[in-house]
């Protein structure tokens, strides 16, 4: 035989074999670890969503493991780099899927896990760490967090509840810009909102250097506050139009900003109020059910060890990871990913960090307004204050 047909074979079963190697489950007496195959985007214009999204689901894993592991086994992330683009993710799934594995962990933003919906029609499980993904019921694709609906709803409660009754928005032309913008217009059109109009409305692609333009004509239409979504560097580069502009209104921007560190490196031209739609893991209230508070204790201690403070990415992944964890163990490393599905479906009341999952009334996700909170940045403590109760309603 050949030399380089030798080399092509050695190659397809190297292939095969790392592959073979992430599947969770079946898991022989003899293994000691089971892999977590879990697609992140710790690399591109996601990194640093994804970067945190796998420490939490790493710090998730080592409690795990400190405590026993689960049915004997110890687990270890299997990471695979979507690169931060849906094709990579695509191209990493088809793999996963070859090697038949049962669950995936991830990917962390909503363009990503559109494009692996359409791969998962008979499988396997995808929990997507993103809000922005609304799967259908029955579906083998779950979105973690509060979505984007709900934080629409809740935003706008908030707003009626401040009084406001002139609103712009500015918003990235990707799919998690588009996708909030809809389901804010939604919320507009419930007659509760019927006092607050919408005066200005703008976009700008997350690749633009400058937004003054498009601020300016915010500005011109004299609202009482602006929401500004997007991700990433996009936000910064709208803050400053915000600033060089002189518009001074409360600024709601997209959660996806939750992370100290980079609000840190704003704060030359911060505004005056700088809010987020948060999630009960970020800022938590003593009004949450007891699972819940327990839930929360381990998850901060994973980070207090370190000396650190979870941000956004973190609490998104958190609950996902932990809940499809909870299913293996409670069915076994050989389950299936109907049997998994069937396992989340069928929780009516799983105490997670970011509340108490009921996948009965919220299909696919778990969780509703009740878990999301209006926070705001505050940079002299470098930390994030809820300023509402659950929903938006306002406390103060």
């Amino acid at each position: 035989m050949k030399r380089s047909t030798l080399s092509r074979r050695f190659a397809g079963i190297a292939v095969l074999t790392a592959l073979l190697a992430t599947a969770i489950g079946p898991a022989t007496a003899a293994d000691e670890t089971v892999d977590m195959p879990t697609l992140l985007s710790v690399s591109g214009s996601a990194a640093f969503i994804g970067k945190q999204a796998l420490e939490s689901v790493q710090r998730l894993a080592a409690a795990i493991n400190a405590q026993g592991g689960i049915r004997g086994k110890m687990l270890k992330v299997s990471l695979q780099d979507t690169t931060s683009t849906p094709a990579t993710a695509v191209q990493l799934l088809n793999g996963l899927i070859s090697a038949h594995v049962q669950a995936v962990f991830g990917p962390t933003f909503t363009a990503e896990c559109s494009a692996l919906a359409p791969l998962i029609t008979s499988g396997p499980i995808v929990s997507c760490f993103s809000p922005g993904v609304h799967p259908p019921a029955g579906s083998f694709m779950f979105s973690g967090g509060v979505g984007s609906d709900s934080m629409a709803h809740s935003i706008a409660t908030y707003f009626r509840g401040k009084g406001y009754t002139r609103i712009a928005i500015i918003s990235s032309t990707d799919a998690s810009g588009q996708d909030f913008e809809e389901n804010f217009d939604k919320a507009m059109a419930e007659p509760a909102n019927s006092s607050m109009k919408l005066v200005g409305r703008e976009h700008f692609a997350t690749s633009d250097i400058s937004v003054a333009a498009q601020i300016a004509r915010i500005k011109s239409s004299n609202p009482q506050t602006l929401i500004v979504w997007t991700a990433g560097t996009g936000l910064g580069v709208a803050l400053h139009a915000v600033h060089d502009v002189g518009l001074d209104v409360p600024i709601m921007a997209g959660n996806g900003n939750m992370v100290r560190a980079q609000l840190t490196g704003y704060e030359a031209f911060l505004p005056k109020t700088l809010m987020f739609p948060g999630i009960l893991g970020m800022t938590p209230l003593a009004s949450s059910p007891a699972g819940v508070k327990a839930a929360q204790a381990q998850y901060f201690a994973a980070y207090a060890k370190d000396g650190l403070k979870p941000d956004l990415p973190g609490a998104l992944s958190w609950d996902p990871t932990h809940l499809l964890l909870d299913a293996y163990k409670a069915i076994g490393w050989n389950a299936t990913s109907e049997q998994l599905r069937n396992w989340i479906v069928s929780q009516h009341a799983w105490p997670g960090v970011n509340g108490v999952y009921d996948f009965a009334k919220f299909p696919q996700r778990g969780i509703g307004p009740e878990s999301c909170v209006i926070d705001r940045w505050d940079p002299k403590a470098h930390d994030f204050v809820a300023v509402s109760g659950p929903g938006g309603v306002t406390t103060r």
